[in-house]
């Protein structure tokens, strides 16, 4: 019964506020900004594809399930950058799903690349009203009956735009970039009722030093607010000899905001693929009926970008 609770909580208590739920939140921040930031972009020059997976409060039934999918593109001919990016997120009977194109102006500032981006694309929301249970509803056999004015026994949707902002900045030891999204915070129609998407601010920031000659440590912090309230994610990873990286993520900063241990391990398979995973030991009351969460990325670099932001020259013999 606990656990029916906590699904039927959850999946209402985006109608209760009026909003769309707020962005899905991974362990595996740090590996991805172009997922949180528009400028982020190809920042490395790097023709690439990343997907990722996470499975959150594994055991809870109605808990989150996340997927993404980012395509980003150089253009060094135009000093820019074009990417796509994809995103489902299910949280009991709702689902939210976005897909939204970016463009980047990339500027060279000091020994850095800063990477001014927008997106975007549409959201659509999604209220399976079959999932659902109402303190004065009657629900026997197949009988769905909520006596509510506004909440469907059936599947509900609507689709609205959405715009991103970000600015991000890169260099051979430091990173960091702020970004909104959900820029308009649009309003989503659903049957009776309306609902607003979230507006959320991403501050970040990361840095690295070598240990010795093998070793390189990237401390990291994450920060995201509604401007209601704030979340935080601090990072260390631990790579040896640019193959193989492992660390930690703690995520919260109070007793009230407290909620995982993330731990973290990945490789580069080759000089094209990568991937890691995170496990993240709940701290949170959900520990008591979560048995943690499992979170899956992979990254393919199809083509390396060069240092050099300019072409290549190519002589031509005739000439010579």
């Amino acid at each position: 019964m606990r656990k029916l609770f906590t699904l039927v909580l959850g999946a209402c208590w985006g109608l209760a506020g009026l909003h769309a739920q707020q962005s899905a939140q991974y362990t595996l921040h740090m590996l991805s900004p172009y997922y949180w930031n528009s400028g982020a972009a190809a920042i490395d020059q790097d023709l690439s594809l990343t997907a990722s997976v996470r499975q959150q409060w594994g055991g809870l039934p109605g808990a989150p399930m996340s997927q993404f999918a980012l395509l980003q593109v150089p253009l060094p001919q135009f000093r820019a950058a074009f990417g796509v990016k994809f995103e489902n997120d299910e949280l009991g009977a709702q689902r939210n799903s976005n897909l939204m194109a970016t463009y980047n102006y990339q500027l060279e500032l000091g020994s850095g690349i800063l990477g001014l981006g927008a997106s975007a694309g549409f959201t659509q929301y999604g209220l399976d009203g079959s999932q659902l249970r109402t303190p004065g509803g009657a629900y026997q056999d197949i009988l769905i009956n909520h006596n509510d004015d506004i909440l469907s026994a059936g599947a509900m949707s609507g689709l609205a735009p959405t715009f991103d902002l970000g600015a991000y900045y890169q260099s051979e030891k430091w990173s960091f970039g702020v970004a909104m999204r959900n820029l308009t915070s649009a309003s989503i129609q659903l049957s009776e009722f309306e609902l607003q998407t979230t507006r959320t601010v991403f501050f970040n920031g990361q840095t690295s030093f070598p240990l010795g000659t093998s070793f390189l440590i990237q401390p990291s912090v994450l920060v995201r607010t509604d401007l209601t309230q704030i979340q935080t994610d601090v990072g260390l990873l631990i790579r040896y000899n640019d193959n193989i990286f492992g660390g930690a993520s703690f995520r919260g900063y109070n007793s009230n905001s407290i909620d995982a241990l993330g731990l973290i391990a990945g490789a580069k398979l080759n000089e094209k693929l990568s991937i890691a995973y995170a496990y993240d030991l709940v701290l949170s009351p959900l520990r008591e009926v979560s048995n943690g969460s499992h979170e899956l990325m992979v990254h393919y670099r199809i083509q390396q970008g060069t240092k050099s932001r300019k072409p290549k020259i190519i002589y031509n013999p005739r000439l010579l």
